[in-house]
C-alpha cells in the first residue's frame, strides 16, 4: 500500500490544473516550466545546441566558461569524459543490471532535454519561450553519477585505483563547474537581488496589506503592439505565477484587451468606473527592456492620451514607467459563493490526501522490522546477498 500510494498525493496536487487545461484543449500546456517564465538564452533545436546538451550543458555559455575565455571554451566538455567512462563501464561490472538501468535513466533524461528545446508552450508578452532542458538534464545526471558510482563499487577492485579514479572523476567535474561556482564572487552572475516590488513605491505603499487593488501595467512592444497585464497587491510576486496564465492561448478570465486599448485610444467613455468595475486602480505605462523606435512612439502616445482622460489623476514618472490613479474610489473584487466553496473543497482533499501520505512515510516497528530483513543493495549478485 506504501507503494501504491506514493504517486496518489501527486496526482491530487496537480489534478485541478490537469482539468483545467485539458477544458481548454491545450493538454500540451502541462509541460510549461511552474514559476516565473524566463526569456533568457538557451540552447537552440538545431544539431549545435542539442550536441551541447549530449554533453550535459544545458546553455550555450557552457556553464560560465564562454564568459569567462570566450570562445575557446569548446575543450570544456572533455572535462566530463572520466565520469562518462565510468558511467559506461557500469554495463559490464557485476551489478551490470543496475548499471544498464541508469544509463537507461540517462539516455531518458538526454531525450527529454532533446525534446524539450523544441517545444514552445509559455508565452512572455506574447514572444513564445522553449522549455528549460536543464530539467531533462537533472536525470540525465542522476543516472550518470549512479552509473559512475556503480562501476567504482563493483568494477574496480583495488582500493587505490578507486580512489585515483573517483578523485579524476570529481576534480573533472569541479573544475567544469567552477566558472559557474565563482560566478557570484567575480559578479558575473545573472542571480542578483531583485526590486522590493515590480510595481512603483507608490503603489506598494498604498496596496500594503494585500489590499484588493489592481495595476493595470501597459508596455509597448511596438508600433502596434501593446501588452497589458493586471498585477495584484504591493508587487508581482512568486505566488502569483501560474501557468494557466503564462500558457494561455486566449484571455484567462476577464478579457481587458479592449479596455487597454480604449485608454491609449481617442476613443470617449467613463474611464473610472470602467477600471473600478475591474478591480483597478492603477495604470502604469512601463518601457520594455529592448525599446524600438515604434515601441517608443506608442508609449508616448500612450502617455499623451492617458494624461487627457478625465477619470485618471497622474502621479508622476516612477523608476518603473508613468503612473495614474482613478479618481474614484475602486471597487473590491472577491470571489463568489461558489468560487470559495470549491477552492475550501480543493484545500481540504488536498491536505487529506498529504496528510495520508505522510502518516504512511512515518516508519513503524513492522516496517523497519521488514526493511532490515531485506538487503540494502539495489542489484545485488549472488555474492552480495
Amino acid at each position: 500500500m506504501r507503494l501504491v500510494w506514493v504517486p496518489i498525493p501527486t496526482a491530487v496536487v496537480f489534478a485541478p490544473l490537469i482539468w483545467w487545461q485539458a477544458q481548454r484543449g491545450n493538454v500540451w500546456a502541462l509541460l510549461a516550466d511552474p514559476g516565473l517564465v524566463w526569456d533568457g538564452p538557451q540552447l537552440g533545436a538545431d544539431a549545435a545546441g542539442r550536441g551541447l546538451l549530449a554533453t550535459g550543458f544545458p546553455s550555450p555559455d557552457l556553464a560560465g566558461w564562454t564568459g569567462l575565455i570566450g570562445d575557446q571554451a569548446v575543450w570544456a566538455p572533455l572535462l566530463l569524459a572520466p565520469v562518462a567512462v565510468l558511467a559506461l563501464a557500469a554495463a559490464v561490472s557485476p551489478r551490470w543490471r543496475v548499471g544498464i538501468a541508469l544509463l537507461v535513466v540517462t539516455a531518458t533524461g538526454l531525450a527529454t532535454a532533446f525534446l524539450a528545446v523544441g517545444v514552445f508552450v509559455a508565452f512572455v508578452q506574447g514572444a513564445p519561450v522553449a522549455i528549460w532542458p536543464g530539467t531533462g538534464l537533472s536525470l540525465a545526471w542522476i543516472g550518470l553519477a549512479g552509473a559512475a558510482l556503480v562501476t567504482l563499487d563493483t568494477a574496480l577492485p583495488l582500493r587505490q585505483l578507486r580512489a585515483l579514479a573517483a578523485l579524476v572523476a570529481g576534480l573533472a567535474v569541479i573544475a567544469c563547474a567552477a566558472p559557474a561556482l565563482t560566478a557570484l564572487a567575480r559578479d558575473a552572475t545573472h542571480l542578483t537581488n531583485g526590486p522590493i516590488s515590480t510595481l512603483p513605491a507608490y503603489v506598494a505603499a498604498d496596496a500594503r496589506g494585500d489590499l484588493p487593488r489592481a495595476t493595470l501595467v501597459l508596455t509597448p512592444l511596438g508600433a502596434n503592439e501593446l501588452s497589458a497585464r493586471t498585477v495584484w497587491g504591493s508587487s508581482e510576486t512568486l505566488g502569483a505565477q501560474t501557468t494557466m496564465v503564462t500558457t494561455a492561448t486566449r484571455p484567462v478570465g476577464t478579457d481587458i484587451s479592449e479596455l487597454a486599448v480604449a485608454l491609449v485610444s481617442p476613443r470617449a467613455f467613463e474611464v473610472a468606473e470602467e477600471l473600478s468595475e475591474h478591480g483597478i486602480r492603477y495604470v502604469l505605462v512601463s518601457e520594455g527592456a529592448e525599446e524600438s523606435a515604434g515601441a517608443r512612439e506608442l508609449r508616448l502616445a500612450a502617455i499623451s492620451a492617458l494624461n487627457q482622460r478625465a477619470g485618471l489623476v497622474k502621479v508622476g514618472e516612477t523608476d518603473k514607467g508613468t503612473l495614474w490613479r482613478t479618481a474614484g474610489d475602486t471597487g473590491e473584487t472577491t470571489l463568489t459563493a461558489g468560487q470559495e466553496r470549491m477552492a475550501g473543497q480543493i484545500f481540504g482533499v488536498t491536505f487529506a490526501v498529504l496528510l495520508a501520505g505522510l502518516l504512511l512515510a512515518l516508519p513503524t516497528r513492522a516496517s523497519r522490522r521488514a526493511a532490515r530483513s531485506r538487503s540494502r543493495v539495489v542489484g545485488a549478485t549472488g555474492e552480495e546477498r
